[in-house]
């Protein structure tokens, strides 16, 4: 497959443009954006308790609030990008989200803060799940696992940024709610930036030749050729999969980590270290800086192969230091570990229960295809 990929980019004599990739570094900036804006309250959560006189109980609360109607909103937010197209759905998102960015200005207290912490995460929720749908679209199957990275890049890049540039706003305006409204009007003139640069398909796209038009149309032909007919099965059968399983509980225990220190490591250090708000921000920007640095090193190496060794290396490193016992294939003890590549098999190479070879089923081959087309994952 790789070969015949390689084979139809050599043909032709005209070289085939980069707009895909013009367009995923677009989407690299616009979810930086995403995670300035999400991260702000965070930064500015010091002044803010001190102004409106908000307990760490409550502070708790209006932190999380984002992430309930963010949760709520993921699997509406792929409908949407499925029924209306990502253009649209990206352009309005960020629109969207910066104008509850904005509005969180002129809050008078906690619960107006609140409500538009609702409405931010409700606007960001359909950024991934449309970048996955352009990553289907506009890349090929060779160039997926890079264009994953760009998409996921973005989050400890923004975070990183988003503590810097925060709290430079606030440190040089001597106000957070300064601080919000830049952020949020610029959010909202990258939307319209979106909508004007990125097409829903390749031959939409004004600065698109007809090399790049051709070489993305015959390498999803041949990956389509390649891809088992469907065996039929709902979406829920997924959840018959240990994989799948794995996969959640392994996000969700980062997520745990990465939005512990997003949303509580800026007040920690204000009121346990005395840092100042400029050297918050920069302790905040070396640690989500090096969690940007190390995915970008590890997906920069994502064709199929690479991706295959990145992965048995990234999983199967914290696994083997963990007690034998913990790691039977019965029961997955440490979700990540169980991720193996190559297969969607949750067991150990040596497993007795299936050798190794990887767990069967008639629904394994759509699973397999939907998730290295959509779901960003090569099998």
């Amino acid at each position: 497959m790789s070969e015949q990929v390689s084979a139809i980019g050599a043909t032709g004599a005209v070289r085939p443009t980069g707009v895909r990739w013009n367009i995923f570094l677009l989407m690299l900036f616009l979810i930086s954006i995403n995670y300035i804006d999400r991260a702000s309250l965070s930064v500015a959560m010091p002044l803010i308790s001190k102004e409106f006189d908000i307990d760490p109980a409550m502070q708790g609360l209006i932190l999380s609030s984002f992430f309930w109607t963010y949760a709520a909103m993921q699997i509406p937010g792929g409908l949407l990008a499925d029924h209306y197209k990502p253009r649209i759905v990206i352009a309005l998102a960020t629109i969207f989200w910066g104008a509850f960015q904005a509005i969180a200005a002129v809050a008078t207290n906690w619960w107006v803060l609140l409500l538009t912490r609702l409405g931010l995460g409700a606007s960001e929720a359909p950024i991934y799940p449309a970048g996955g749908k352009l990553n289907a679209i506009w890349m090929t199957q060779n160039e997926r696992g890079r264009g994953a990275t760009l998409l996921d890049g973005g989050a400890p890049l923004g975070a990183a940024l988003g503590s810097i540039v925060i709290a430079w706003l606030i440190a040089a305006f001597d106000s957070w709610r300064t601080a919000f409204v830049i952020a949020g009007v610029g959010t909202m003139l990258c939307g319209l930036w979106a909508w004007y640069y990125i097409r829903n398909e390749p031959r939409e796209h004004p600065s698109l030749n007809e090399a790049e038009a051709r070489y993305l149309e015959q390498a999803h032909a041949l990956e389509d050729a390649a891809t088992p007919p469907s065996s039929g099965g709902s979406w829920m059968a997924y959840f018959r999969f240990r994989s799948v399983w794995c996969m959640c509980l392994g996000w969700m225990f980062f997520n745990t980590t990465f939005y512990g220190l997003l949303t509580w490591m800026p007040t920690y250090l204000f009121k346990v270290h005395n840092f100042d708000i400029k050297v918050l921000g920069g302790a905040s920007f070396i640690i989500f800086f090096a969690g940007f640095a190390a995915n970008w090193s590890a997906g920069g190496s994502a064709t199929p192969g690479a991706a295959a060794v990145v992965r048995r290396t990234w999983y199967s490193a914290p696994c083997s230091a963990l007690p034998p016992s913990w790691r039977r294939c019965r029961f997955s003890w440490w979700p990540m570990c169980a991720i193996r590549s190559r297969s969607w098999c949750c067991c150990p190479p040596r497993c007795s229960s299936c050798a190794g070879a990887g767990c069967t089923g008639p629904f394994l081959p759509r699973l397999r295809a939907a998730t290295n087309r959509v779901f960003l994952v090569a099998a």
